[in-house]
């Protein structure tokens, strides 16, 4: 007679009620400084969007550098390639209406207008780095201050990171004013930490452009780079540069 017994622990079923949408956009050019009005306009075509949990609209955003080409400041014009899309992050069950609404609608923003076209469905998955290109802050925020802020609000969504990088402050235009920013990258996610921040994001105003995370390939680049890497020290919780 003999006993057996192994820990296996249960596999992890990716939930699948929020996921991006993307649509097509014209090759047109708009402002690089473009989330707040598309997100105003969608906002008066969506009328549950603004109080609907997990929704946000993703910034159009250029690539940063390709054959020597350096993408423009905020104050300059974007031209949108064939592959640009409008990406909207909303729950399954309101996929149906935001098709019929916006497919192949034009949408006429303050200073620009952009005509969309079909629409493609984007799952969630669970990459273990996540990346947040608008994150927000108040304007004289030091770099310890926003990672201790990143980590609490972290911690009240039961992740604990492993290692974060801030980015540089930056600042969007809004309707009444600027806004101040920073981008935040986490590695060392796991599958649930990573699904979890992807669906609720970090801060504020994540139907307006902040707070989502996408995924990002590879943190090396980014260390090589950057002056601004922190881990947690898992003794203190405190950060440290490396």
């Amino acid at each position: 007679m003999s006993y057996w017994n192994e820990n296996i622990e249960p596999e992890y079923v990716i939930p699948n009620n929020v996921l991006d949408i993307g649509f097509k956009m014209s090759r047109t050019e708009i402002p690089v400084d473009n989330v707040w009005q598309l997100s105003s306009v969608i906002h008066k075509l969506l009328p549950w969007f603004s109080n609907t949990k997990f929704c946000g609209v993703h910034p159009v955003y250029g690539a940063g550098s390709a054959n020597g080409w350096e993408r423009p400041g905020n104050s300059e014009k974007l031209y949108l390639s064939a592959r640009t899309r409008l990406l909207l992050r909303i729950p399954r069950e309101y996929i149906s209406h935001t098709k019929e609404v916006l497919e192949d609608r034009r949408l006429e923003c303050q200073s620009f207008s952009v005509q969309l076209g079909k629409v493609a469905e984007k799952p969630l998955y669970p990459h273990e780095t996540l990346y947040c290109r608008n994150l927000l802050c108040s304007e004289n925020i030091s770099e310890d201050e926003f990672i201790t802020n990143c980590v609490l609000q972290l911690s009240e969504l039961g992740i604990k990171p492993e290692k974060l990088i801030c980015g540089l402050p930056s600042q969007i235009k809004k309707s009444d004013g600027m806004q101040f920013c920073r981008s935040l990258l986490i590695a060392d996610l796991s599958r649930e930490e990573s699904i979890r921040l992807q669906h609720h994001g970090l801060g504020e105003l994540r139907i307006f452009g902040f707070g989502l995370f996408v995924p990002y390939k590879s943190i090396a680049p980014v260390f090589t780079n950057s002056n601004s890497v922190m881990t947690i020290n898992p003794n203190t919780n405190k950060s440290f540069n490396i």
